[in-house]
């Protein structure tokens, strides 16, 4: 088990990100420890997304800096997903996916199964 000793899981210091001339992020500074769980809140607009994607890597910051403790796992799970129009799959086509098969053979496998 990891231990302070080991540094925090997540450090955030003096993070600034603008958009378009517009700042974003300012001087923010965060730290995240083992065992603590951290909530992001605020309204509409105020950074809690674009922070979340600095510490992930997707976004680079303009000034600071964030170190992530190597082996750190974090999930995210972004406000707004782009969907492939491939999808939602049907169960025809998703039993299909990887697979060579015939019309025949998957109509009665579907039967199979009701």
């Amino acid at each position: 088990m990891p231990t302070e000793a080991n540094g925090p899981l997540v450090e955030v210091e003096g993070v600034e990100f603008r958009l378009g001339g517009d700042a974003i992020l300012a001087g923010v500074d965060l730290t995240v420890r083992d065992g603590e769980i951290v909530t992001l809140i605020g309204p509409n607009g105020s950074g809690k997304s674009t922070l979340v994607r600095v510490v992930l890597g997707l976004l680079k910051p303009g000034r600071g800096r964030v170190r992530v403790r190597p082996g750190t796992r974090i999930g995210y799970m972004p406000q707004r997903v782009v969907v492939a129009p491939t999808l939602p799959l049907t169960v025809g086509r998703f039993l299909l996916l990887g697979t060579r098969t015939t019309g025949a053979r998957l109509r009665g496998v579907l039967e199979e199964v009701g």
